[in-house]
């Protein structure tokens, strides 16, 4: 196994703001990665500005506030440079072996970062060869170099990522789990080979020297997570079988069940870990009419919403103290990532930081006394700031940016605004028009783009796709379509059984609304997506034929039933996509197709343009491949195939050709205004 050593040796860039001690910037990677940016005519060359790997993609301090390590992108491919507080100067570069790619990292012990990664590879198995995305912790020894895979010991798993616990009070020890999941489940299990019951998951005590785990608990019972205090001893652990729609919680020492539910055959809670007074257990819940977060209380199983100054704090996620692991705020989406917290200090500093940059700051890592952070800022449109914070100083330092080459450009505005869907459903959206343009501009060509998921949502932070799009002229309409989340459970629950219907059909009214208010040009879109937004954008040219002009769909999904068969169809995975779908598209040979674009190829009478990377497992390549072939010969399709590259569209390569590729086919089929 090799690993990449790269020396960045761009000068660094100051910047100054009132209040803070801005002239130590010993950490700005501003153009580190970048190479010449273009010249004043940036927008000539859409492609190459906004098809670029990000820049900086994340920034974590360690426990003694001495390592910095941010996510960069040397060669185009995410990778990791960590900074020495103590030796300033030259990053150390942190890869994994060829076909690696990192998709995460934390800081598991002071000296050691963990990267959780994926490689691609093609096995052969007794029903033949088979695809697998392997996920695999890789350990760094940041004071030497050194790279070990954790849990290699244990056997050949698809997934051996998932960490319990750091074990604060372990230095140098993390605590993971390894979970079999039934036969007929597999991708979605962690080891290759099955069982014929339910959950099995096993609990190592992982060394970060060696990458060795010692087996500490063996369940058999549906456990499947559990909760541990800081020494990495159980305290509750979390049992569920999807099969028999059971759901409980128990003591950690396997003596007391507190808390049960039946017939819940989709997943009913996440459990964040333990209340101030661990007298509760924290979780995020989802099932009748509980919704957001609750407190189980340990005594009794007695469950209830959490409050702040008498309010229920609903879907939020749970910030956490990296030492005593107490919650101390809460993270949520209004138009950009926010943080608020219940600890005072924390709230002053990101109250004063926010002040002072003029955007949106939030908390991304801390030292464990809180001496060091990292923070981020942006604002809307705008390309993610990353700053580390020196406390006792009140110093700021630059760290880097998402897209420093088009930081220094002026971006697409990005607005929010809402339309009414044909049966009166309020559809919030967003807009990002040409950069320098306003709606009194127009009118535009339009290009939507729905997200994927579908469980998921747009919002107004700086997004490579949409702004290259308008770079190129285009105003481009982002709707969050009924069964999106972050608009509360009923809008959600919108879209259940209406996956290829009335969540369609909010698409194309976004259509609609863009020709009645003026600033489509033409009345009619081109849309385009990926994943389920793919499939959405292959959908929606079915179901308005007129108002879509065009069609490009990256890794979509375009059959849906072959997408469920890789789960058992008694798994929750199964069910949960059948609530999206709607038990009854499955009954009649009719009713499937009318969901399956698939299926009716022949119906469409537009250009449609297919990218796919062949290393998607999120995604199988074959939805796309499959659709090609369906397609025959006939003109009107083109089909992209992109060697060597996943779901997730990170890399300068993919993101390139996805741009380049894709205006190619809008200025021959559905034009911008340069």
């Amino acid at each position: 196994m090799s690993f990449l050593l790269w020396i960045a040796n761009d000068p660094f860039v100051s910047i100054f703001a009132e209040g803070l001690n801005l002239r130590h910037l010993i950490l700005s990677l501003l153009a580190a990665f970048a190479g010449a940016l273009p010249a004043s005519s940036a927008f000539a060359d859409v492609p190459a500005l906004y098809g670029r790997a990000d820049d900086v993609w994340d920034a974590q301090i360690s426990p003694s506030g001495r390592y910095v390590a941010l996510g960069c992108s040397p060669g185009g491919w995410p990778g990791i440079c960590v900074f020495d507080a103590e030796v300033p100067g030259d990053p150390r570069i942190l890869r994994g072996p060829e076909g690696n790619r990192m998709l995460n990292f934390y800081w598991a012990s002071d000296r050691h970062l963990v990267s959780n990664s994926a490689t691609f590879e093609r096995l052969a198995v007794s029903s033949g060869l088979q695809d697998f995305e392997f996920r695999r912790a890789i350990s760094f020894d940041v004071t030497t170099g050194k790279a070990v895979i954790l849990l290699e010991n244990v056997g050949l798993y698809v997934d051996t990522t998932q960490v319990v616990s750091t074990c604060y009070a372990k230095p140098d020890k993390i605590m993971m789990q390894l979970t079999t999941r039934p036969s007929g489940d597999a991708p979605i299990g962690s080891k290759i080979r099955t069982t014929k019951g339910g959950f099995v998951t096993e609990y190592y005590e992982v060394d970060l020297n060696t990458g060795r785990g010692k087996l500490m608990k063996y369940h058999s019972d549906s456990v499947i997570d559990v909760v541990v205090d800081q020494h990495c001893n159980p305290i509750v652990n979390v049992i569920y079988n999807d099969q028999r729609g059971e759901f409980a919680l128990e003591t950690g020492d396997k003596k007391r069940r507190f808390f049960e539910l039946k017939n819940t055959p989709v997943w009913p809670m996440d459990v964040m870990g333990l209340s101030d007074d661990r007298q509760s257990v924290v979780v995020q819940a989802d099932y009748a009419e509980h919704y957001g977060l609750h407190r189980i209380r340990l005594s009794d199983g007695a469950i209830e919403p959490m409050k702040i100054d008498g309010e229920e704090v609903g879907n939020l996620g749970v910030l956490r103290d990296p030492v005593t692991d107490a919650i101390i705020g809460f993270s949520y989406i209004d138009d950009l990532p926010m943080h608020t917290y219940t600890d005072p200090q924390l709230d002053t500093l990101q109250q004063e930081l926010t002040d002072i940059l003029q955007m949106n700051v939030r908390i991304v890592s801390m030292s464990s006394d809180r001496s060091m952070m990292t923070i981020s800022a942006e604002a809307a449109g705008k390309p993610i700031q990353y700053f580390l914070y020196d406390a006792a100083i009140s110093e700021l330092s630059a760290l880097g940016n998402i897209a420093p080459y088009v930081a220094v450009q002026e971006t697409g505005s990005v607005t929010e605004f809402s339309y009414a869907a044909r049966d009166g459903l309020e559809i919030s959206a967003y807009l990002t028009l040409p950069p320098g343009k306003n709606t009194e501009d127009g009118p535009f060509p339009v290009i939507v783009m729905p997200h994927g998921g579908p469980e998921a949502r747009d919002y107004a932070t700086f997004d490579w796709w949409p702004q290259a799009y308008a770079a190129a002229g285009y105003a481009v309409v982002q709707p969050n379509f009924r069964g999106s989340s972050g608009y509360g459970p009923d809008f959600r629950d919108a879209g259940f059984g209406e996956f290829g219907g009335k969540m369609i059909d909010d698409i194309v009214d976004a259509i609609g609304w863009a020709e009645t208010s003026g600033l489509s040009k033409g009345g009619s879109a081109c849309v385009l997506g990926a994943s389920y937004g793919g499939y959405a954008a292959l959908m929606s040219a079915l179901r308005a034929s007129g108002k879509v002009s065009c069609v490009v769909a990256v890794a979509p999904v375009t059959d849906i039933f072959a997408h469920m068969g890789r789960y058992g169809s008694d798994s929750a995975s199964y069910k949960y996509w059948e609530r999206y779908v709607g038990g009854n598209k499955f009954s009649t040979p009719e009713m499937r197709k009318s969901v399956s674009p698939v299926a009716r190829t022949a119906e469409y009478s537009i250009p449609v343009m297919l990218m796919h990377g062949k290393s998607d497992m999120v995604v199988e390549f074959s939805q796309s491949q499959n659709f090609a072939k369906a397609w025959g010969a006939r003109g009107g399709l083109t089909f992209v195939e992109m060697e060597g590259q996943d779901h997730h569209v990170r890399s300068t390569k993919a993101r390139h050709t996805i741009l380049s590729e894709s205006l190619r086919f809008l200025d021959a089929n559905h034009p911008g205004r340069r």
